[in-house]
């Protein structure tokens, strides 16, 4: 078996823990970020630990998906959402964000407008099953 340096030891840990404030301040769960960057739950947890480096598709999700600023990853700093090229930062506010991944990602429009549609189809079942359930008007017998 061979023995990991401190070095990289020390990067994982880094990172690991870099994935992981990330991971918190987009509000996800490991399910969701492991399927987003096409990961294991067990794989990106051991990431997070520190056992494991992501691979390069992972860290490409996180830049062009999230924004993240891949040095500052690696350099362990805790500003990780950079701002160049229009990108929204830490500091800006969710609708800036929510603008800008909606203009900016094919992805991201396609699971808005697939959920926006089950929410629709679901609302008009709903609308629908309300209104079945709303007895008739006698004055219209």
């Amino acid at each position: 078996m061979k023995v990991k340096s401190k070095e990289i030891l020390k990067l994982q840990e880094v990172i690991g823990s870099g994935i992981k404030y990330i991971r918190g301040k987009l509000g996800l769960t490991q399910e969701a970020l492991a399927s987003i960057a096409n990961l294991s739950r067990v794989h990106l947890n051991n990431i997070e630990s520190g056992k494991h480096l992501p691979s390069a598709e992972a860290f490409i999700v996180l830049r062009t998906k999230y924004g993240v600023d891949l040095n500052a990853l690696v350099e362990g700093k805790k500003k990780l959402f950079s701002a160049p090229d229009g990108v929204p930062g830490e500091d800006s506010d969710l609708e800036d964000e929510f603008l800008y991944y909606f203009r900016n990602s094919e992805i991201f429009r396609y699971q808005m407008f697939q959920t926006m549609k089950k929410f629709m189809l679901m609302e008009k079942e709903f609308v629908l099953k309300e209104i079945s359930m709303i007895p008739k008007p006698t004055f219209l017998d």
